[in-house]
Formats: structure tokens, sequence, C-alpha cells
């Protein structure tokens, strides 16, 4: 049987020894899902700018998934995606990594529509920027996401424009 076994001393005083024994079967059991896209690479159409000539235009969108499986029904879903390049980004355009060429560009993501802001690289409950997928889950389901470029300065250079994001589920 498991035994748990603590001695407790203070000072010059004679220690004290508590053992804590379990004589029930434990099981452990956590509740939640398992992402079957731990990487996915999205390929961007090739972004044409000379008509984007505004800060903050969009082009070049690209629709993609974060699939899940095996969830518990009795739990909430949350995610909350992180700029790699810049993990203490918190705004709604995602960096370009140093291996990008490209400049005055960036990505935009949004989820159903909406623009997602990125988040520090953490799964606690309560973290900046994380948002509610749903809470309730079916057994296999996906998020969908889209990723467009984004205008981010007047001056602009042509080359490879590469943008880096993780995520981290929570289940609350």
């Amino acid at each position: 049987m498991p035994k748990l076994q603590i001695e407790y001393k203070q000072g010059s005083y004679e220690s004290q020894v508590y053992t804590l024994t379990v004589k029930a079967p434990i099981s452990i059991v956590s509740k939640g899902c398992r992402v079957t896209t731990p990487a996915i690479n999205v390929p961007m159409p090739k972004g044409i700018i000379a008509s984007q000539e505004v800060p903050g235009s969009l082009f070049g969108s690209k629709s993609f998934n974060i699939d899940l499986a095996d969830c518990s029904a009795d739990v909430k879903v949350y995610i909350a995606l992180t700029d790699a390049s810049n993990p203490s980004n918190s705004s709604e355009t995602l960096s370009l990594s140093p291996a990008s060429t490209a400049k005055g560009v960036g990505f935009r993501v949004t989820h159903e529509g909406k623009v997602v802001s990125f988040a520090p690289d953490s799964s606690a409950p309560g973290t900046l920027n994380q948002w509610l997928v749903t809470n309730r889950p079916a057994a296999f389901f996906s998020i969908p996401m889209e990723v467009s470029y984004i205008r981010t300065n007047k001056d602009i250079q042509a080359g490879t424009a590469i943008g880096n994001i993780t995520f981290n589920m929570s289940y609350q």
C-alpha cells in the first residue's frame, strides 16, 4: 500500500514523524483533449503588396485547423497563441521571424472572423489573451483559424515572410 512519511522538526525539539497510508486504490484522472496536430505548417500564398499601400491592409489569407481528439465532455477548452519570435507580443500582429527577409509585413490570425491577440507562453487559467474555444467539446473537433498578411509599415521590402506561433491549451 502506498505510504507517505513526513518528518517535522523545529529547532532543538524532538522530531515528529507522521505516516499517511492509503488503503484504497488511487486513480488519477485528468480532463482534457489530445492535440492531433501539434505541428502545423501553413503554406501562405505569394503576397502581391503593390495594391496594398496602406499599413493595416490585409492580403493573402489561408485557413488551417487545430485538431483535438479524445476530449472530456465536461471540460472547458481554452487556448492561447504565442508569438514564438517575440513572446512578449500581446498585439494582434504576429512578428516576422529572424529568418524572414521581407520587411513591412506581419501576420494577422483570426478565429471565426475574430482577430486573435497574442499571449504569454502559458497555459495557466486567466492568461492574458487566452480565450474560450468551447465549454462543451465533442470527442473530436477542430478549431478553425485563418492567417493573413498584414502590411505593418509604409516602407516595404519583398522577400520571404515567416511567422512562428506556439499554442497552449488549458482545460478548466
